[in-house]
């Protein structure tokens, strides 16, 4: 059975895609733990968030999957992270909602300053094994608005970007369908959601992170049990398995998911490891559309210790993506 495979947009990437985001992290990080935020951190900050964009327009999957292995893997660096992370969620729910440029920009922006406040407690708070102080609580409990105010400390103009991060974790107009809503209640009511969700996949010094179905099932299912206008948006954008979470195949095979395939639970995978939990002697390409292939279960991350190269993997999908994309042009 040929594998669903959904291509990039384009080929035309000049540098490996990893050290890219590499860069984006480490660039992030010193920009949010800057406390003098001097003549120019908006621009800069600004600039991130378009290199950002570029490599969601070059290939939103390979990002995600890059983003997720990041944000899951390790404690370090939690808040850059997790910043980037939403971003690039949030960034590719505005485009199915099919928001303005300008409402893209500022989610953007948003997301990766949401937390700016509190970047270096949100980095410590990853490693701290016991419950927030009281003190913790009361800054956690802070930040949205401090966020606002060292934006606006540093030379942000932008009043939906300011708005956005304010109301963050607010609930505006939750009974309302997001048509109806003021755009800084729609964008933060998105963004909140994305917060929710990729907070619950990232593990912590004190706890594992959720299967990706899981944190969906708390963060984006209604009462009925159904994904509500949000919810939907968010699980059409990341699908059931989003790339770079793992998976166990009815094979036994574990398997990091690549990219999407054409259903949400029918992602194009990579087996990893062996039904015994050997690591393969080369990653093997599957599609969950194959009922040979099917997704057994999601897996937590800490419950795979194989170790891959990830540039790897992503240029044997790319391979494969091109492979097909010029069998269907015959």
């Amino acid at each position: 059975m040929r594998p669903n495979v959904i291509p990039p947009r384009d080929h035309r990437w000049q540098h490996p895609l990893p050290g890219e985001v590499a860069t984006l992290h480490q660039d992030l990080e010193l920009l949010l733990l800057d406390a003098h935020r001097e003549q120019g951190w908006s621009e800069r900050i600004d600039r991130c968030a378009q290199r950002l964009h570029s490599v969601i327009e070059h290939d939103a999957d390979a990002l995600l999957y890059l983003l997720v292995q990041a944000a899951t893997s390790s404690f370090e660096h939690y808040s850059s992270k997790h910043a980037l992370l939403c971003a690039a969620v949030a960034d590719h729910c505005a485009m199915q909602l099919q928001w303005s440029d300008k409402e893209r920009a500022s989610l953007r922006l948003a997301a990766l300053t949401m937390n700016l406040s509190m970047t270096t407690l949100q980095n410590h708070l990853a490693l701290q094994e016991f419950p927030l102080t009281s003190e913790q609580k009361r800054r956690v409990d802070q930040h949205a608005g401090l966020s606002a105010e060292l934006l606006r400390a540093a030379g942000v103009c932008d009043d939906l970007w300011l708005f956005v991060v304010e109301l963050h974790h607010q609930v505006p107009g939750a009974q309302l369908p997001l048509a109806e809503l003021a755009p800084e209640d729609r964008l933060a009511r998105v963004l909140r959601r994305i917060d929710v969700y990729t907070s619950k996949i990232s593990p912590r010094e004190g706890r594992s992170g959720l299967t990706a179905p899981l944190a969906a099932r708390d963060a984006c299912l209604g009462a009925d049990g159904q994904p509500d206008e949000v919810g939907a948006v968010v699980v059409k954008v990341l699908g059931i398995y989003p790339p770079g979470t793992y998976v166990r195949l009815v094979s036994g095979e574990a398997a990091v998911v690549m990219r999407h395939g054409r259903r949400a639970n029918q992602p194009l995978v990579a087996a990893i490891a062996s039904r015994a939990g050997h690591a393969l002697d080369a990653p093997a390409l599957r599609d969950a559309a194959d009922p040979a292939h099917a997704i057994q279960t999601a897996l937590r991350t800490n419950e795979v210790r194989v170790r891959f190269d990830h540039e790897r993997l992503l240029c044997l999908c790319r391979d494969m993506a091109a492979v097909h994309a010029s069998a269907a042009a015959w």
